[in-house]
């Protein structure tokens, strides 16, 4: 049994994870009989003991069953010219999985983060994909700012 960070417990079953606690626990007995099944959760944990690169955990997430395709129709919301994924099957020290790589087209120049935040405010991307994304991308310019003793905003 796990808790998520919203405090839901989840219970893993033939590798498909099942929400124990969903929203609907706080309705009526007549309500609950009206509504579904609680709502199936897919967790996924990283232990990225030193680090993990964008490629790698693309790849690990294509592996796991992310279909290259909606994750291409995704990246193409942000709207950037000749951004494009390329997946292919490698076999590295005996071990077999997907290289994913991100292709900039020509003009692949530093972005600030800024400029991140702005293309991803702008896009089309769901909201809260759009909020989460900014997050992760502040918390790492924030991380790679101290690291080179840099202000975030280059």
């Amino acid at each position: 049994m796990a808790r998520s960070d919203h405090g839901d417990s989840f219970e893993s079953s033939k590798g498909v994870n099942r929400c124990l606690k969903s929203p609907r626990a706080s309705l009526g007995a007549s309500q609950q009989a009206d509504a579904a099944a609680p709502v199936p959760v897919t967790i996924c944990y990283l232990d990225c003991f030193s680090g993990i690169a964008g490629d790698m955990l693309l790849g690990a997430l294509v592996d796991a069953g992310l279909d290259v395709a909606v994750l291409q129709a995704e990246i193409a919301k942000l709207g950037v010219d000749g951004l494009a994924l390329r997946a292919e099957p490698v076999k590295r020290g005996g071990l077999a999985g997907t290289k994913v790589s991100v292709e900039a087209g020509h003009d692949h120049s530093h972005r600030s983060l800024a400029t991140i935040e702005r293309i991803i405010g702008e896009s089309t991307l769901d909201e809260r994909v759009k909020r989460d994304s900014t997050s992760v991308f502040r918390r790492l310019g924030e991380v790679e700012a101290r690291s080179h003793a840099i202000p975030v905003e280059k």
